[in-house]
């Protein structure tokens, strides 16, 4: 097709798109979208696939053009980008479209009823591939242990099992919950809109090497507030106290500490979930981002900026 550039993402197909360029006269910007699970463990075996990834991304960062990372820790902790930082561009995360995604509160009492969320519960919403890592365990561990009185608490879990990577949560711990009153596991859903206009606050108690998660920039857009942990990528888009409130990594206590605070202040959710629609509005839009990478692809072709009408 002699493409002049090709821009490719995650692990995988970055390794795939670095080894067909060595062929192939084109421009390649790899995009790195956060450093995964070798990166939020620290046992022996990880801490040797962690050893691995980096002589991979070394050699991706070789033939690459351009690498994009979606939050400066990842930069630090690919040690080699300082030989050429030029070649290693920050941009916050992949955009998300504020036209699409802004709360409707005129559909929420309706979209409350048709889940049979009664007017006094409050509703958590997670939304995440189910790994280990996510944080899934300690989270549903938390809600299982919290007394259920007024206000009634409870948890939607939205997402499949990552069957194909090793740490996926089974089926078996799911099906532990299929009669539980407080806690649902939806699977995937094409309504995420909906169940983010339902909810009261997004939780995500990720200890995954992300990058800037998208579910939790839709909860921005949404006006939610947000919990989330203070792990790379995850804590950018937190202002603490401010839209939300994070929570330390693995840790159940943290989790259970938040829920009971953030009860204690619903008169401050309007509040907090507008400081999160401005955070989005202010970093994340998909115009934003889509305007960093024109300016990288300019970059890559040495030429011009286009005037911006």
């Amino acid at each position: 097709y002699k493409f002049d550039v090709v821009h490719s993402f995650r692990f995988q197909p970055n390794l795939i798109t670095a080894i067909a360029s060595l062929f192939l006269p084109v421009k390649v910007i790899l995009h790195i979208t956060g450093l995964g699970i070798a990166y939020a463990n620290k046992s022996i075996k990880y801490l040797f696939f962690r050893q691995v990834s980096q002589i991979v991304y070394f050699i991706k960062f070789l033939v690459a053009d351009l690498l994009i990372v979606q939050n400066p820790d990842d930069i630090k902790s690919l040690w080699f980008t300082f030989f050429n930082k030029n070649k290693v561009k920050l941009i916050l995360g992949s955009g998300i479209d504020l036209s699409k995604y802004s709360r409707n509160d005129d559909e929420r009492q309706g979209l409350r009823e048709s889940l049979k969320i009664s007017p006094e519960t409050m509703l958590f919403v997670c939304v995440t591939r189910l790994l280990w890592e996510k944080g899934i365990r300690e989270l549903v561990n938390v809600f299982e242990t919290l007394p259920f009185g007024n206000p009634k608490l409870m948890l939607f879990i939205v997402g499949a099992s990552d069957i194909d990577n090793p740490r996926h949560v089974t089926q078996e711990f799911i099906d532990n919950y299929a009669t539980s009153k407080s806690i649902r596991f939806l699977g995937n859903s094409d309504e995420i809109k909906s169940l983010l206009i339902a909810a009261d606050v997004f939780i995500y108690p990720s200890y995954y090497r992300e990058g800037i998660p998208r579910a939790i920039l839709e909860a921005l857009a949404m006006s939610l507030p947000i919990i989330t942990t203070e792990t790379p990528g995850c804590m950018l888009t937190v202002k603490n106290n401010k839209n939300g409130l994070l929570i330390s990594p693995r840790s159940e206590s943290s989790i259970k500490k938040a829920l009971i605070d953030i009860v204690s202040r619903k008169s401050e959710y309007k509040s907090m979930g507008k400081n999160s629609r401005v955070l989005a509005e202010e970093f994340f839009s998909d115009k934003i981002i889509f305007d960093k990478i024109s300016s990288a692809y300019q970059q890559i072709l040495f030429v011009r900026p286009l005037p911006i009408s």
